[in-house]
């Protein structure tokens, strides 16, 4: 049997709730859902839940949608996520606005249920595209695995942060003995497909990535 297909997951943040009903009975289903009625507890959702998009509220008390929108693009693991803003100002002023700020769309309230399924449907679908193109640019096409340029990026997120949290930083090297012997033996389809075996075994043995940290690629073969 094929395990099931995880659904995209959705932050919803209002202040009220009954807008974050109407949202949540437009959407069904279809995804998984998360809700935040003030901007601390969405960035605190945003910071430990890889979403896929951001359906979120311009005024609010306290923190307004400009200002979350903001702390969210300040943050790498947060920034790549789309938001909507679902708002009852329909000025344009306001809607440029919050395109400047880094919106990728705008709903104005009272809200249309169809109106709203098709606009997270096609941001999560653009999001995923992008996800995808990324995933491609930063795996080996032979192994697999993560290539050279993730390994860069991913070592000095680590080395960053293990100096500001004042933490050690592991690395392992691994060298395959008697690989050229082996290739020039058997020949470069089997020195390949050597090659892709190994790869498979570190992947699996050696990525204990949680979910928070996956989705921030904070290891070299963290690229499921």
């Amino acid at each position: 049997m094929n395990a099931a297909v995880p659904r995209q997951r959705v932050l919803i943040v209002d202040d009220e709730p009954a807008n974050v009903h109407s949202l949540a009975e437009a959407l069904g289903a279809c995804y998984d859902l998360r809700f935040a009625t003030d901007g601390t507890r969405a960035l605190e959702l945003a910071g430990s839940i890889a979403f896929d998009l951001i359906l979120l509220d311009v005024v609010m008390p306290g923190m307004d949608g400009f200002a979350v929108l903001r702390a969210l693009k300040a943050e790498s693991a947060t920034a790549p996520v789309p938001v909507i803003f679902v708002t009852s100002m329909g000025e344009v002023a306001d809607e440029e606005q919050g395109f400047d700020a880094g919106a990728v769309d705008y709903i104005t309230k009272p809200v249309s249920a169809p109106l709203v399924r098709a606009r997270v449907r096609t941001h999560i679908e653009l999001k995923r595209q992008r996800d995808q193109l990324e995933r491609r640019a930063l795996i080996d096409e032979l192994t697999g695995i993560a290539n050279r340029r993730h390994f860069d990026e991913a070592l000095d997120r680590r080395w960053n942060h293990a100096l500001r949290a004042q933490l050690p930083l592991l690395l392992v090297l691994v060298d395959v003995d008697h690989f050229k012997q082996f290739n020039d033996h058997y020949g470069h389809g089997a020195g390949d497909d050597c090659l892709k075996r190994i790869a498979g075994v570190l992947d699996r043995e050696f990525c204990y990535c949680r979910e928070a940290w996956r989705r921030t690629n904070c290891h070299a073969c963290c690229m499921r």
